[in-house]
Parts: C-alpha cells; sequence; structure tokens
C-alpha cells in the first residue's frame, strides 16, 4: 500500500505544479463551474486546496466553464484506473509475501519436526539401549539369586541325609547325635549357596530326652572336648587359606587358646532383669519340645558358649521353630536387622566374606530352616533336628553385576510387611534403608520374583529335587524380589548426543533449504504432474485388468522400457509398448515375423481357474430399438443398466469381463477363488433382473423402453483367464464353459434364469434344488448336441416362488428336482412356471427393496 499511497502523491504534485504554472493570479474560480464564486488565490491553493480544487482551477483557467467539466471527468477516469492497477499489483505482492511466509513456516515447522523426530529416535535407541541392559542385569541378578537358593536347599537336604545316614551307621539314637567334622563339610555348601551361617539344631521333644541330652553333652566335654577340637581344625583351614590364596604371613584371626570357652552340658535360656541385665539361666522343665543350638559352620572359638541354648525361648526364633514342628516342611524366617554388629562381624570374619566384608554394613537377615528326620521312610518317620541357613541379603546380591553397572535397585518384602531395599552398583550393595526407596518413576520397568515359587517349582521337578527333599511352607513367610532401575542406571546410557545431533541436522536442513528454494519448487511442480499422471494411468490399468496381474505389468513395462530405451524417448513406451512388444508382427509382405525376444521364453499373463462360474446375458429387443434411437439415447439407456450391473457385481463379489454392444459377460470364481461361486453368480443373475426391470420402468417415458427384455445364461466349470497381449490389449477369459453360458443365453427366454445341468448341480450340492426346475423339453447347443437344461428361480422372487407352487404342488417338484440333480437328469412331466412378463419383473422391481436377500444366506 505504500507504493500505491506514493504513486498517488506524486500524480497530485504534477498535477497541482501544471496548475500553478499556467494560472494567472488571483484568477477567481467556481468549484462547480456555475454561478458560485470563490476568492481562492494561489496561496490557497499551496496551502491545503484539495486535489480537485486544484485540477478545476488549471481546467477552468485555460478552456472556461463547458470544457471543465469533460476534463475533470477524463482525469478522474485516469486516476481511478491507476488506482486499480495498482491495487491489483499491490494485492499480487501481498499474496507473493503470503505465500513466501507461508513456505517459511512450513520450512521451519519441518525443521523442527525432523530435529524433533531425530531427537526423540536417537533418545529413544538411548532409553532401549538403556532398557535392554537394564533386563540384562535384572535377569543375571535373578538367575544368580535362583540358583544360590537351589543351591541352599540342595546343600541343606544333602545334610539332612547325611545326619540321618551317620546316625543310622554308628547306630545312634536321636538327639544325641554329632556330626564330625560338620563345619569342613558344609564350608563348601556356605560358599556355593551365599550362606554366612548354617547349624545344626537338635529337636528334643519331653523331659526325659532332655535328661540323656545332658548326658549325652556332659560326656563328650568330659571325655573328647569334641565340639573345641571341631573350632580349631575349622581355624586351622582357614589359615592355611589365608596363606596360600591372600599370601598373607599370618592368618586373619590368630587363634588363642585362651577364646575357647566350654560349653555348658546343660539346656539354658537368656533371660533379662528388671534392670536390663541379661543372664544365661538352666531352662526350667516343662516337658515340652527343646530346640538346642549345637554344631554351626563356621566354627567360632568363643561361641562355643552358645552351645545348649533353647531356641524356642529366642524372640526371633520361637514362633518360625514352632512352625517347622508342626508341619514339617523347609521354612523361611522373618527378617531382622542385626543389632549386634560385633557379634555379626565375627561371624563374617570367620566364614568365606573375612576378606571382602570386614565389618557389617546393615541390611536385613533371614533364615531358611530345614528339617532333620530319623529314618527315610516318609510315613514313619519322626522329625529330630532342623538345620538352618542364614542368608544376609546385601551378601547375596554382592559381586553379581559387572564394574560398569550402576543404580540397580533391589526391594525385599516378604509377608510379614516387612521391606527393605539395596542398590547395587557393580560389585558393591549398599543397604538403604528399611521401607521401599525405589524411584517410582521406573515402575513399568519393575522385574520379580517369589523365593518360594522358586523353591517350590525345583521341588515339582524329578530332575532338580531328590528323593526326600521336603516341602516348602509357603503359607507362613515368602519373600519376594523387585528390581527397579534408577536415574543412575538411566544416566548410563542417556547423553546429549541425541540434542548435538538435532542441532546439526536444524543446520543442514536450513542450509540446504535455502540454497535449494527455488529449485525445489520446480521439482514440486514437475513431480506433481508426473503423479497426476501415474495415477491416472494406475487407474485405468486397475479398471481394465486384475490386481494380480496389475504388478506383472508394470515389472514387464519397466523391462520392456529398459530394452528399448529409443521407442520409449520417442513417445513410443508406456503401455502401447507394452501391448505390442512380445507380439508376432506382420511384415512388409505380410508374413509372420518373429518377436524380438523370441530368443527368450515369453512370460505370458494367463492363468486356469477351475472352479467358476459364468454369466453371460443379452437385451432381447436392443438392435430394433437402437436403431430407432439416438446415440446418446442408446448409450443412456446402456451405461445406466452397466452401472447398476457393476454395483450388483460388487456386492456378490462377481468380476465383470467385458461388455460387447448389449451383451454383459461376467464370471464368479476369479481372480480369486469361491467356493460358493454357483450361488453368488444366481443371486447376480436375479438382481440383474430386478435392476434391469427397474431401469426399463423408470426410462420407459422418456426412451419408450417397455419392449426391452433380458436373457441370462449361466454355466459351471474351468476357464482360462488372463491378459491377451497386443493391440488393445485386455483381460480375457476362454474356454468351453464360456461358450456354454452362450448357449444357455441363447436358448434361454426373456425374463428368465437359464442354466446348464452343472450349475444346477452345485446348487443342489449347496441345498438350494428349490430354486431349480428342470426345462421341459431339452435344447441342441451346437458342439454339444442335446442338453438337458433348467430354469432357476431364486425363492426371494415372491413372483417366480408364486409360479412354482401354481404349477404343481410344491414338494413333489422339489422332490422331482432333486432326483433329477442327483441322478442322470431327464425332462420333468410337470408344466413349467408360466414366463414371467417384463410387467411383472417392473411391478416386483418397484415394490421390494433394490437388494433384497432373504433366504438367499451361504
Amino acid at each position: 500500500m505504500e507504493t500505491f499511497r506514493n504513486s498517488l502523491k506524486k500524480l497530485e504534485e504534477e498535477r497541482v505544479t501544471t496548475s500553478t504554472t499556467n494560472r494567472k493570479p488571483e484568477q477567481p474560480w467556481t468549484r462547480d463551474g456555475v454561478g458560485g464564486t470563490g476568492t481562492g488565490t494561489n496561496d490557497e491553493v499551496s496551502d491545503g486546496s484539495s486535489f480537485a480544487d486544484a485540477e478545476e482551477m488549471d481546467l477552468t483557467e485555460r478552456s472556461g466553464i463547458a470544457s471543465n467539466a469533460g476534463a475533470n471527468a477524463n482525469a478522474g477516469s485516469d486516476r481511478l484506473a491507476l488506482e486499480r492497477k495498482l491495487l491489483v499489483r499491490e494485492k499480487e505482492n501481498q499474496r507473493v509475501q503470503w505465500i513466501r511466509r507461508l513456505i517459511l513456516l512450513v520450512l521451519i515447522a519441518a525443521t523442527v519436526g525432523v530435529c524433533a523426530l531425530v531427537y526423540f529416535y536417537s533418545r529413544g535407541d538411548e532409553i532401549q539401549d538403556f532398557e535392554r541392559h537394564y533386563a540384562d542385569y535384572a535377569n543375571k541378578l535373578l538367575e544368580s539369586v535362583h540358583s544360590s537358593l537351589k543351591l541352599r536347599l540342595g546343600a541343606l537336604d544333602m545334610y539332612s541325609i547325611d545326619v540321618t545316614a551317620y546316625a543310622q551307621a554308628v547306630n545312634a539314637t536321636f538327639p544325641m547325635v554329632t556330626i564330625p567334622s560338620f563345619s569342613v563339610k558344609t564350608a563348601a555348601a556356605r560358599v556355593q549357596s551365599s550362606s554366612v551361617i548354617i547349624g545344626y539344631f537338635p529337636v528334643i521333644w519331653d523331659d526325659r530326652e532332655r535328661d540323656q541330652w545332658q548326658d549325652y553333652c556332659s560326656q563328650i566335654t568330659n571325655e573328647t572336648d569334641f565340639l573345641r577340637k571341631e573350632a580349631y581344625h575349622d581355624y586351622e583351614l582357614r589359615a592355611n587359606q589365608d596363606f596360600d590364596l591372600m599370601d598373607l604371613d599370618e592368618p586373619l584371626v590368630p587363634w588363642k587358646e585362651e577364646d575357647t570357652e566350654p560349653f555348658r552340658p546343660f539346656v539354658f535360656e537368656t533371660v533379662t532383669d528388671d534392670n536390663g541385665t541379661k543372664a544365661n539361666v538352666e531352662r526350667p522343665y516343662n516337658n515340652s519340645p527343646y530346640v538346642v543350638r549345637w554344631q554351626m559352620s563356621p566354627e567360632r572359638k568363643r561361641a562355643t558358649d552358645l552351645r545348649n541354648k533353647d531356641y524356642m525361648t529366642a524372640p526371633s526364633y520361637k514362633n518360625v521353630m514352632k512352625r517347622v514342628l508342626d508341619t514339617s516342611k523347609a521354612t523361611f524366617n522373618k527378617a531382622k536387622l542385626h543389632t549386634n554388629a560385633s557379634a555379626f562381624n565375627q561371624w563374617i570374619l570367620h566364614g568365606q566374606y573375612r576378606h571382602d566384608e570386614k565389618e557389617y554394613g546393615g541390611g536385613a537377615l533371614t533364615q531358611l530352616l530345614y528339617p532333620v528326620f530319623d529314618g527315610f521312610d516318609t510315613d514313619t518317620r519322626k522329625m529330630v533336628g532342623i538345620l538352618v541357613s542364614h542368608i544376609y541379603f546385601r551378601v547375596f546380591f554382592a559381586n553379581i553385576l559387572p564394574q560398569n553397572s550402576h543404580g540397580i535397585q533391589i526391594v525385599v518384602q516378604n509377608t510379614f510387611n516387612q521391606t527393605y531395599t539395596y542398590q547395587i552398583d557393580g560389585p558393591i550393595v549398599t543397604f538403604m534403608g528399611e521401607g521401599d526407596f525405589h524411584d517410582p518413576h521406573f515402575d513399568h520397568l519393575m522385574i520379580s520374583t517369589d523365593l518360594v515359587e522358586i523353591l517350590q517349582q525345583q521341588k515339582q521337578s524329578t530332575s532338580t529335587s531328590s528323593y526326600t527333599v521336603v516341602g516348602l511352607d509357603g503359607e507362613y513367610c515368602s519373600y519376594q524380589l523387585r528390581i527397579y532401575p534408577s536415574q543412575a542406571t538411566k544416566d548410563d546410557y542417556t547423553t546429549s548426543q541425541p540434542f548435538v545431533g538435532a542441532i546439526v541436522i536444524a543446520v543442514v536442513f536450513v542450509v540446504t533449504a535455502a540454497s535449494f528454494f527455488l529449485y525445489d519448487i520446480l521439482v514440486e511442480r514437475r513431480q506433481k504432474t508426473v503423479m497426476d499422471k501415474a495415477v491416472a494411468s494406475g487407474a485405468i490399468v486397475s479398471s481394465l485388468f486384475p490386481e494380480q496381474f496389475k504388478d506383472q505389468l508394470y515389472s514387464d513395462q519397466k523391462k520392456n522400457n529398459k530394452q528399448d530405451a529409443t521407442a520409449a524417448s520417442s513417445g513410443g513406451g508406456g503401455l502401447a509398448a507394452f501391448h505390442t512388444k512380445n507380439v508376432p508382427q506382420l511384415s512388409a509382405d505380410g508374413d509372420i515375423e518373429a518377436p524380438l525376444a523370441a530368443a527368450q521364453e515369453p512370460s505370458h499373463m494367463a492363468e486356469s481357474y477351475p472352479d467358476c462360474s459364468v454369466f453371460f446375458a443379452d437385451i432381447v429387443g436392443f438392435t430394433a430399438w437402437s436403431a430407432q434411437r439416438t446415440p446418446g439415447e442408446v448409450f443412456t439407456l446402456l451405461e445406466t443398466i452397466y452401472a447398476a450391473w457393476d454395483k450388483v457385481a460388487r456386492k456378490h463379489g462377481i468380476f465383470k469381463i467385458e461388455t460387447i454392444g448389449d451383451c454383459y459377460l461376467a464370471v464368479c470364481g476369479l481372480p480369486k477363488p469361491n467356493p460358493n461361486h454357483a450361488i453368488q453368480v444366481t443371486k447376480f443373475a436375479r438382481d440383474c433382473l430386478l435392476q434391469m426391470a427397474r431401469i426399463t420402468a423408470k426410462l420407459d417415458a422418456q426412451l419408450d423402453t417397455s419392449a426391452l427384455a433380458i436373457r441370462v445364461g449361466l454355466h459351471s466349470g474351468p476357464v482360462t483367464a488372463g491378459v491377451l497381449r497386443g493391440e488393445k490389449a485386455r483381460f480375457q477369459v476362454f474356454g468351453d464353459s464360456v461358450n456354454t453360458a452362450s448357449r444357455m443365453e441363447s436358448n434361454g427366454e426373456p425374463n428368465r434364469i437359464h442354466c446348464s445341468e452343472e450349475t444346477a448341480k452345485l446348487l443342489a450340492a449347496a441345498g438350494k434344488e428349490q430354486w431349480i426346475i428342470p426345462r421341459e423339453d431339452k435344447i441342441f447347443a451346437k458342439g454339444k448336441g442335446e442338453l438337458q437344461t433348467f430354469w432357476v428361480h431364486p425363492s426371494s422372487t415372491p413372483s417366480l416362488a408364486s409360479a412354482i407352487s401354481g404349477v404343481t404342488d410344491a414338494s413333489s417338484l422339489r422332490k422331482s428336482a432333486r432326483l433329477n440333480i442327483t441322478t442322470p437328469i431327464s425332462p420333468s412331466p410337470a408344466v413349467p412356471p408360466p414366463q414371467e412378463s417384463a410387467d411383472t419383473l417392473k411391478s416386483r422391481a418397484v415394490t421390494s427393496n433394490e437388494f433384497e436377500d432373504e433366504d438367499l444366506s451361504v
């Protein structure tokens, strides 16, 4: 608009300059040219008079009042024309600017979209990598836990058997049984199952057995000092490991004779007085079961004073001990946080973790209790002891994952609602505290397992359980492990590379878009033109050929174009080139020449379809009617009829082959096989009759179509179909089935469906024998001889059904028809139903639904 304003201003200045130069000073002038006077001066004009006033003054001085009006009109016309041109130009400029802005916005949006796509795609790859590694770590943890638990259960079962077998071998009576070298024998199982402690606790059922047991303990203490020797033997083996494996000059825990203490030869308990002081006192007799601590692995020197302590009085053991005595099943105990860190450190210093875990790092402890029996007969055996395996979760999860893994969190929870959280960073395990402290953002990645279910699965398999393995009590206490990643785990696999990559792509995109801006517009226009032509060509090909032949047509055309680039560049390519490429041609003298590609085996596009039904229809009276009509009227009728039939064909899955004048050829069963082709083509024929009646009734007033009707012929059998290449190639069908369908049509009657014996048999086999009636006379078909044929009257056609019932008894007629179909057919003595007139069909077409399909379900 600024250009428009500048142009108007310039024009006004030119008009004012011309007027001021030519007029006389102080010459009076009139605004309207008649009567009125004015006192305008040269100063008035220059000081602010309008452009029109200045222009009128100039014209009045030179030409007078008569010529002033015409000059004003011409000046106004020129000014309006100029204004219109400037407005059009300004609008075009604005349109161009808006287009440029729109394109700029599109480019910006595309840049942002591509950058976002690259960023999120790259970030998605990193997230997938993170989730994949996390899943590997979690599965590795679960495999280790599963293996350790199975080894733990197997070790306990093995030592339960060992205690029983040893007692039977030495003819010992329970509970007076002590396993020689118990600590040494269980050391390997401790290491393999990641157990901190494994202990044997005899069960003393009553006071009589208690007296026997206490006598036995006194004998061991006075005669052999057996258990002190066990502790020293265990020390010697640990010392040898320190010397050989750890290259130490002296054992990590040296032996001091004064550290050993004799144990109490009686059953005792720990009591606390009112001042909080603990004391070990003899357990009162109460004739109830006692479960006393006896042999442990590893063996501690100062732990000898805990032997014979009744754990049925220990707060953390009494309930689970009672549960094992009641059920005789392996049972997990409740977890606890070990408050006596110095005592637990001593157990660690005497076991396999003495060089890794020098100090108690906190965390939960639990035990797996396993019963020991006096025999192997499951019906008569009696429980005589309990093996206890201590699980320290912090050690249980250590040294499993690789060094580069970080932030894997494990939540341990049992049925007593005790929850503990650990974080694993490579081989290091950190106790995070009592409770669930995992990051809830990663809940969707949780992987969990149940310890009781794992052990129960092992027992259910003969390949993983022994004869004597006991059941596992999952009702008292069960542990669930839930594994999660954390932000630290995610940070190991997420970087800034997606962001940097998106920025680089944005810069490249902007530079490239700016460089090829105009070029892209031209390419887009050209591609649009090519695409329109391709779509149009594809639509034409799809309408002429079945889908399964279309790809082969394009493939062959592509090969032909490569072989004949000259023809393609000169306009000889395209569909026409394909039509004539491998087709014999006529020479100048009329001889047939072999195709250029005769050396190659031709790739014919033809297939055999063994099960089809052919539909052939002809419009009766069309030739005489069309002779009296204009081409436009002829095509109006044909296009209306064929369009309706095409719609019906699509409904019933019929493939239209072609129309030749007033003949319509279609096939059911190709290109896709249809096991119900006979029924479907009969439905199609019925609807074509109805459509023909409806259309002729509708067009009768305009085109006088009352005399027109159709004959329909049906035949079922094999056909050969394909693309016959050459000039004006198209999809065609061949074979005796097509000829027979044509014979059925030519020997039929108007407004009736005439079918061959083959089609009738298929209809009868499908349970539609009520549709067919044998024709009273045989027909003579060229090349076929005499044929028995049939009229088809689908039951959904009201007048046809009534015609059948009106001629003869319906049941006898159907029985006769059924017999004629299943046996060699002979003419029926029944009188056929009368031929339906065009008026009957027209009335039926008008009063019935266009595609009514009752009682025709396949």
